[in-house]
Protein backbone atom coordinates (compact mmCIF):
# COMPACT_ATOMS: atom_id res chain seq x y z
CA UNK A 1 0.00 0.00 0.00
CA UNK A 2 2.88 2.17 1.10
CA UNK A 3 4.57 1.80 -2.60
CA UNK A 4 0.95 2.22 -4.62
CA UNK A 5 1.02 5.90 -2.43
CA UNK A 6 4.33 6.96 -3.22
CA UNK A 7 3.41 6.23 -7.39
CA UNK A 8 2.31 9.89 -8.45
CA UNK A 9 3.24 9.52 -11.97
CA UNK A 10 0.93 10.09 -14.48
CA UNK A 11 1.05 7.35 -16.87
CA UNK A 12 2.20 3.84 -16.17
CA UNK A 13 3.01 2.00 -18.72
CA UNK A 14 2.70 -1.76 -17.97
CA UNK A 15 1.81 -3.66 -14.72
CA UNK A 16 2.73 -6.79 -14.02
CA UNK A 17 1.43 -8.08 -10.61
CA UNK A 18 2.14 -11.98 -9.75
CA UNK A 19 1.41 -13.06 -5.88
CA UNK A 20 -0.07 -16.38 -4.64
CA UNK A 21 -0.66 -15.15 -0.64
CA UNK A 22 -4.31 -15.17 0.40
CA UNK A 23 -3.34 -12.09 2.63
CA UNK A 24 -2.18 -10.32 -0.71
CA UNK A 25 -5.97 -10.38 -1.99
CA UNK A 26 -6.77 -6.84 -0.74
CA UNK A 27 -4.09 -5.29 -2.51
CA UNK A 28 -5.09 -6.52 -5.88
CA UNK A 29 -8.52 -4.62 -6.62
CA UNK A 30 -6.14 -1.52 -5.92
CA UNK A 31 -3.27 -1.89 -8.01
CA UNK A 32 -5.34 -2.79 -11.29
CA UNK A 33 -7.37 0.69 -10.02
CA UNK A 34 -3.92 2.13 -9.87
CA UNK A 35 -2.89 1.01 -13.21
CA UNK A 36 -6.28 1.90 -14.98
CA UNK A 37 -6.30 5.63 -13.55
CA UNK A 38 -2.44 5.70 -14.51
CA UNK A 39 -3.93 5.06 -18.42
CA UNK A 40 -2.00 1.67 -18.25
CA UNK A 41 -1.03 -0.16 -21.72
CA UNK A 42 0.03 -3.88 -20.85
CA UNK A 43 -1.45 -5.46 -17.74
CA UNK A 44 0.15 -9.28 -16.81
CA UNK A 45 -1.68 -10.66 -14.21
CA UNK A 46 -0.15 -13.88 -12.06
CA UNK A 47 -2.60 -14.90 -9.76
CA UNK A 48 -1.49 -18.45 -7.87
CA UNK A 49 -3.85 -18.79 -5.29
CA UNK A 50 -3.96 -22.50 -3.87
CA UNK A 51 -7.57 -22.47 -2.37
CA UNK A 52 -8.59 -18.65 -2.41
CA UNK A 53 -11.47 -18.14 -5.62
CA UNK A 54 -10.48 -14.50 -6.83
CA UNK A 55 -13.40 -12.56 -8.47
CA UNK A 56 -12.31 -9.46 -10.46
CA UNK A 57 -14.30 -6.38 -9.63
CA UNK A 58 -16.41 -4.58 -12.50
CA UNK A 59 -14.27 -1.65 -12.94
CA UNK A 60 -11.43 -4.23 -14.18
CA UNK A 61 -13.56 -4.93 -16.99
CA UNK A 62 -13.78 -1.33 -18.42
CA UNK A 63 -10.07 -0.27 -19.84
CA UNK A 64 -9.72 2.70 -22.59
CA UNK A 65 -6.36 2.14 -22.64
CA UNK A 66 -5.16 -0.82 -22.11
CA UNK A 67 -3.64 -2.90 -25.34
CA UNK A 68 -2.22 -5.77 -23.73
CA UNK A 69 -3.75 -8.18 -21.06
CA UNK A 70 -2.40 -11.78 -19.80
CA UNK A 71 -4.12 -13.70 -17.44
CA UNK A 72 -2.67 -16.18 -15.86
CA UNK A 73 -5.09 -17.52 -12.78
CA UNK A 74 -6.00 -20.61 -10.53
CA UNK A 75 -9.32 -20.52 -9.12
CA UNK A 76 -10.49 -17.91 -10.78
CA UNK A 77 -13.36 -17.17 -12.99
CA UNK A 78 -13.87 -15.02 -15.80
CA UNK A 79 -17.33 -14.05 -15.78
CA UNK A 80 -18.26 -10.81 -15.89
CA UNK A 81 -21.24 -9.05 -13.94
CA UNK A 82 -21.47 -6.20 -16.10
CA UNK A 83 -20.67 -4.86 -19.69
CA UNK A 84 -17.19 -5.56 -21.09
CA UNK A 85 -15.48 -2.45 -22.66
CA UNK A 86 -11.82 -3.10 -23.39
CA UNK A 87 -11.97 -0.48 -26.49
CA UNK A 88 -8.14 -0.15 -26.92
CA UNK A 89 -7.15 -4.08 -26.66
CA UNK A 90 -5.49 -5.71 -29.31
CA UNK A 91 -4.01 -8.94 -27.46
CA UNK A 92 -5.73 -11.09 -25.02
CA UNK A 93 -4.79 -14.00 -23.09
CA UNK A 94 -6.65 -16.00 -20.54
CA UNK A 95 -4.94 -19.15 -18.95
CA UNK A 96 -5.94 -21.19 -16.69
CA UNK A 97 -8.98 -19.39 -16.20
CA UNK A 98 -12.30 -20.85 -16.19
CA UNK A 99 -14.21 -18.99 -19.22
CA UNK A 100 -17.43 -19.93 -19.99
CA UNK A 101 -19.14 -19.53 -23.95
CA UNK A 102 -21.34 -16.88 -22.09
CA UNK A 103 -18.48 -14.91 -20.75
CA UNK A 104 -16.08 -15.13 -24.03
CA UNK A 105 -18.53 -13.52 -25.94
CA UNK A 106 -19.23 -10.71 -23.62
CA UNK A 107 -15.53 -9.76 -23.50
CA UNK A 108 -14.71 -10.27 -27.63
CA UNK A 109 -18.19 -7.77 -27.70
CA UNK A 110 -16.34 -5.30 -25.62
CA UNK A 111 -12.72 -5.92 -27.78
CA UNK A 112 -13.88 -4.04 -30.67
CA UNK A 113 -9.65 -4.07 -31.95
CA UNK A 114 -9.18 -7.28 -31.12
CA UNK A 115 -11.62 -8.72 -33.03
CA UNK A 116 -11.45 -7.10 -36.18
CA UNK A 117 -9.64 -8.38 -39.24
CA UNK A 118 -6.74 -6.48 -38.40
CA UNK A 119 -5.28 -7.55 -35.33
CA UNK A 120 -4.72 -10.68 -33.03
CA UNK A 121 -6.62 -12.28 -30.86
CA UNK A 122 -4.63 -14.75 -28.76
CA UNK A 123 -6.70 -17.04 -26.62
CA UNK A 124 -5.24 -19.98 -24.81
CA UNK A 125 -8.24 -21.79 -23.09
CA UNK A 126 -8.14 -24.81 -20.59
CA UNK A 127 -11.37 -26.48 -19.18
CA UNK A 128 -13.95 -28.36 -19.81
CA UNK A 129 -16.22 -25.43 -20.02
CA UNK A 130 -13.96 -23.20 -22.46
CA UNK A 131 -15.08 -22.71 -25.83
CA UNK A 132 -14.54 -19.69 -28.23
CA UNK A 133 -16.04 -18.24 -30.85
CA UNK A 134 -12.60 -17.69 -33.23
CA UNK A 135 -14.64 -16.57 -37.01
CA UNK A 136 -14.04 -13.12 -36.03
CA UNK A 137 -10.47 -13.12 -35.46
CA UNK A 138 -7.62 -14.11 -37.41
CA UNK A 139 -5.37 -15.79 -34.70
CA UNK A 140 -5.80 -18.48 -32.40
CA UNK A 141 -3.98 -20.20 -29.72
CA UNK A 142 -5.56 -23.46 -28.27
CA UNK A 143 -4.41 -25.92 -24.93
CA UNK A 144 -6.17 -27.39 -23.28
CA UNK A 145 -5.21 -29.24 -20.22
CA UNK A 146 -5.97 -33.35 -19.54
CA UNK A 147 -6.98 -32.09 -15.48
CA UNK A 148 -9.37 -29.65 -16.37
CA UNK A 149 -11.05 -32.29 -18.60
CA UNK A 150 -10.97 -34.92 -15.80
CA UNK A 151 -9.19 -36.71 -18.50
CA UNK A 152 -6.13 -38.74 -17.01
CA UNK A 153 -6.21 -42.36 -18.31
CA UNK A 154 -9.38 -42.95 -20.15
CA UNK A 155 -12.48 -41.63 -21.35
CA UNK A 156 -15.73 -42.89 -19.64
CA UNK A 157 -18.00 -44.36 -22.44
CA UNK A 158 -20.97 -43.17 -21.00
CA UNK A 159 -19.20 -39.52 -21.57
CA UNK A 160 -17.69 -39.99 -25.07
CA UNK A 161 -20.15 -39.01 -27.09
CA UNK A 162 -20.27 -35.32 -25.91
CA UNK A 163 -16.70 -35.54 -25.84
CA UNK A 164 -16.40 -36.04 -29.57
CA UNK A 165 -19.29 -33.02 -29.87
CA UNK A 166 -17.33 -30.77 -27.47
CA UNK A 167 -14.50 -31.00 -29.67
CA UNK A 168 -16.08 -31.40 -33.26
CA UNK A 169 -17.75 -28.00 -32.22
CA UNK A 170 -14.15 -26.48 -31.15
CA UNK A 171 -12.52 -27.00 -34.36
CA UNK A 172 -15.77 -25.79 -36.04
CA UNK A 173 -15.20 -22.39 -34.79
CA UNK A 174 -11.80 -22.09 -35.60
CA UNK A 175 -12.19 -22.43 -39.34
CA UNK A 176 -12.31 -18.73 -40.82
CA UNK A 177 -8.73 -18.81 -38.08
CA UNK A 178 -5.64 -17.33 -40.84
CA UNK A 179 -2.88 -18.05 -37.66
CA UNK A 180 -3.25 -21.13 -35.50
CA UNK A 181 -1.31 -22.46 -32.78
CA UNK A 182 -2.35 -25.56 -30.81
CA UNK A 183 -0.33 -26.86 -27.94
CA UNK A 184 0.88 -29.78 -26.91
CA UNK A 185 -2.24 -30.54 -24.40
CA UNK A 186 -4.56 -29.88 -27.11
CA UNK A 187 -2.84 -32.11 -29.52
CA UNK A 188 -2.19 -35.05 -27.17
CA UNK A 189 -6.57 -35.34 -26.63
CA UNK A 190 -7.12 -34.46 -30.15
CA UNK A 191 -4.78 -36.88 -30.97
CA UNK A 192 -6.64 -39.85 -28.78
CA UNK A 193 -8.01 -43.01 -30.78
CA UNK A 194 -10.97 -42.68 -28.29
CA UNK A 195 -11.63 -39.41 -30.30
CA UNK A 196 -10.73 -40.52 -33.75
CA UNK A 197 -14.96 -40.22 -34.83
CA UNK A 198 -13.85 -35.87 -34.16
CA UNK A 199 -15.23 -34.30 -37.54
CA UNK A 200 -12.54 -31.77 -38.86
CA UNK A 201 -13.47 -29.05 -41.39
CA UNK A 202 -12.00 -27.59 -44.07
CA UNK A 203 -9.82 -24.91 -42.67
CA UNK A 204 -8.56 -21.66 -44.07
CA UNK A 205 -5.41 -21.60 -41.73
CA UNK A 206 -1.84 -19.50 -43.80
CA UNK A 207 0.33 -20.08 -41.41
CA UNK A 208 -0.01 -23.44 -37.93
CA UNK A 209 2.19 -23.76 -35.04
CA UNK A 210 2.22 -27.18 -33.33
CA UNK A 211 4.08 -28.31 -30.19
CA UNK A 212 4.57 -31.73 -30.80
CA UNK A 213 7.99 -33.89 -30.24
CA UNK A 214 9.19 -34.79 -33.77
CA UNK A 215 10.94 -37.62 -33.06
CA UNK A 216 7.89 -39.75 -31.88
CA UNK A 217 5.94 -39.76 -35.05
CA UNK A 218 8.93 -40.84 -37.48
CA UNK A 219 6.57 -43.87 -38.07
CA UNK A 220 3.13 -42.11 -38.01
CA UNK A 221 1.76 -38.65 -37.68
CA UNK A 222 -0.40 -38.17 -34.61
CA UNK A 223 -4.00 -38.52 -36.22
CA UNK A 224 -5.38 -34.81 -35.10
CA UNK A 225 -2.27 -33.35 -36.85
CA UNK A 226 -2.44 -35.27 -40.24
CA UNK A 227 -6.34 -33.70 -40.20
CA UNK A 228 -5.25 -30.75 -39.58
CA UNK A 229 -2.88 -30.73 -42.34
CA UNK A 230 -4.83 -32.41 -44.99
CA UNK A 231 -8.01 -29.90 -44.25
CA UNK A 232 -5.84 -26.58 -44.60
CA UNK A 233 -5.22 -26.51 -48.45
CA UNK A 234 -4.20 -22.71 -47.74
CA UNK A 235 -1.31 -23.68 -45.44
CA UNK A 236 2.21 -22.24 -46.19
CA UNK A 237 3.77 -21.78 -43.11
CA UNK A 238 4.26 -24.57 -40.64
CA UNK A 239 6.39 -24.12 -37.52
CA UNK A 240 6.96 -27.17 -35.25
CA UNK A 241 8.09 -26.44 -31.11
CA UNK A 242 9.63 -29.89 -30.50
CA UNK A 243 10.93 -28.70 -27.18
CA UNK A 244 10.18 -31.89 -24.56
CA UNK A 245 10.61 -31.33 -20.87
CA UNK A 246 11.24 -35.25 -20.63
CA UNK A 247 13.92 -35.69 -22.72
CA UNK A 248 17.72 -34.14 -22.17
CA UNK A 249 19.46 -34.19 -25.02
CA UNK A 250 22.39 -32.77 -22.94
CA UNK A 251 23.09 -36.34 -21.47
CA UNK A 252 22.60 -38.32 -25.06
CA UNK A 253 25.91 -40.24 -26.16
CA UNK A 254 26.71 -40.61 -29.92
CA UNK A 255 24.75 -43.80 -30.61
CA UNK A 256 21.27 -41.76 -29.38
CA UNK A 257 22.07 -38.65 -31.03
CA UNK A 258 22.34 -41.11 -34.67
CA UNK A 259 18.79 -42.31 -33.66
CA UNK A 260 17.53 -39.23 -32.71
CA UNK A 261 18.36 -37.42 -35.98
CA UNK A 262 17.00 -39.87 -38.10
CA UNK A 263 13.60 -39.51 -36.08
CA UNK A 264 13.92 -36.26 -36.46
CA UNK A 265 14.29 -36.22 -40.25
CA UNK A 266 11.42 -39.33 -40.68
CA UNK A 267 9.20 -37.02 -38.61
CA UNK A 268 9.93 -33.70 -40.93
CA UNK A 269 9.59 -36.15 -43.88
CA UNK A 270 6.31 -37.22 -42.73
CA UNK A 271 5.11 -33.47 -42.15
CA UNK A 272 5.67 -32.58 -45.49
CA UNK A 273 3.95 -35.53 -47.04
CA UNK A 274 0.51 -34.44 -45.98
CA UNK A 275 1.25 -30.86 -46.26
CA UNK A 276 0.62 -29.95 -49.90
CA UNK A 277 1.48 -26.53 -51.10
CA UNK A 278 3.44 -25.85 -48.25
CA UNK A 279 6.18 -23.29 -48.67
CA UNK A 280 7.97 -23.08 -45.37
CA UNK A 281 8.89 -25.37 -42.82
CA UNK A 282 10.21 -23.94 -39.47
CA UNK A 283 11.55 -26.54 -36.68
CA UNK A 284 12.54 -25.20 -33.35
CA UNK A 285 14.87 -27.77 -31.63
CA UNK A 286 17.46 -27.67 -28.40
CA UNK A 287 20.40 -25.71 -29.39
CA UNK A 288 21.79 -28.86 -28.52
CA UNK A 289 20.74 -30.24 -32.12
CA UNK A 290 23.32 -28.08 -33.66
CA UNK A 291 26.27 -29.46 -32.36
CA UNK A 292 25.03 -32.75 -32.88
CA UNK A 293 27.33 -35.35 -35.65
CA UNK A 294 25.61 -35.03 -38.38
CA UNK A 295 22.84 -32.61 -37.93
CA UNK A 296 24.30 -30.44 -40.48
CA UNK A 297 24.14 -33.59 -43.08
CA UNK A 298 20.63 -34.64 -42.07
CA UNK A 299 19.08 -30.24 -42.89
CA UNK A 300 21.14 -30.37 -46.16
CA UNK A 301 19.29 -34.51 -47.14
CA UNK A 302 16.19 -32.38 -46.13
CA UNK A 303 16.90 -29.20 -48.31
CA UNK A 304 17.79 -31.38 -51.01
CA UNK A 305 14.97 -34.05 -51.23
CA UNK A 306 12.29 -31.01 -50.61
CA UNK A 307 13.37 -28.27 -52.43
CA UNK A 308 10.13 -26.67 -53.12
CA UNK A 309 10.22 -26.41 -49.15
CA UNK A 310 12.51 -23.55 -47.32
CA UNK A 311 13.44 -25.97 -44.38
CA UNK A 312 14.84 -24.47 -41.53
CA UNK A 313 15.73 -25.35 -37.80
CA UNK A 314 16.00 -22.61 -35.37
CA UNK A 315 17.38 -22.70 -31.66
CA UNK A 316 15.26 -22.58 -28.56
CA UNK A 317 17.03 -18.53 -28.22
CA UNK A 318 15.16 -17.78 -31.50
CA UNK A 319 11.83 -18.54 -30.97
CA UNK A 320 9.18 -16.72 -31.79
CA UNK A 321 6.99 -14.55 -29.08
CA UNK A 322 4.68 -16.82 -27.10
CA UNK A 323 1.20 -16.13 -26.01
CA UNK A 324 3.50 -15.82 -22.47
CA UNK A 325 6.24 -14.10 -23.98
CA UNK A 326 4.93 -10.46 -24.97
Amino acid sequence: MEAQNRYTAPKMMSLHLRTGKKENVKHINTWIELATSRHVESMNLELQFISYHYEFPDFFYINSSVKKLRIKSRFTSMIPKCSVSWTSLKKLSFRSCTLSDNSIAMILSGCPLAASEDNTSRTQLLGSDSNADCCTTPEANLNICLHALRLHYFIKPDSLGAMVAKMAEMLEKLHNVEKLTLERGFLRILSRPELRSVAFPMFKIKDLTLETPLSQHARDIPHAIEEMLQNSPDLKKLTVHTRCHHTKPGLWKKPRWEVELKLMATGVENLLKKSKGLEKIVVQVDDRYFKALGFEEMVQTLSHNYNTVSIVFSGISSKPATIEEW
